[in-house]
């Protein structure tokens, strides 16, 4: 049997899905905003013990998201879980919208390190750090986006 998808279920699996997305991007970020940050007069050994702590908060928030995440998605149909598939058109439309903005955020990173790489880092950006500020701006994106969307909703 499968449970019956309701406007509060899918709202809530949307918000929890928005919060794995952006802390997700936010820790994959970390290490990038961090050589970028290394390579300027703002970087330095002082800043190890504020990346730990930033890192342990966005991890604990990452596993509270993901609990609760797989908790919301209990409630809602499978089907609309696993393929992010919301009855609820203005959900829907969330998530699409979250797709869109994060696809063209992906691109325009992209787009920026093939372009600046070498001004930004002060060296060629290796492989690594272009896939790992793609992948973090793409989940930092569509998180951020949908967090701001569902926010609007509750004004």
């Amino acid at each position: 049997m499968t449970a019956q998808s309701t406007p509060i279920n899918e709202e809530i699996l949307l918000k929890q899905t928005g919060l794995l997305g952006f802390f997700a991007g936010s820790i994959i970020l970390l290490p990038v905003i961090s050589d970028i940050l290394k390579s300027t007069s703002l970087g330095g050994e002082s800043l190890i013990t504020a990346k730990v702590l930033i890192f342990l908060a966005l991890f604990i928030g990452l596993i509270v998201s993901l609990v609760k995440q797989i908790k919301a998605g209990k409630k809602v149909d499978s089907k609309n879980y696993w393929f992010s598939n919301f009855e609820d058109e203005f959900f829907n439309h969330i998530n699409e919208k979250a797709y869109k903005y994060s696809w063209t955020m992906s691109l325009t990173t992209l787009i920026v390190f093939s372009l600046y790489g070498s001004s930004i880092t002060n060296e060629a950006a290796s492989v690594n750090q272009v896939c790992q500020a793609i992948i973090g701006v793409m989940l930092f994106s569509f998180g951020l986006t949908i967090l701001i969307k569902l926010r609007g909703n509750n004004d």
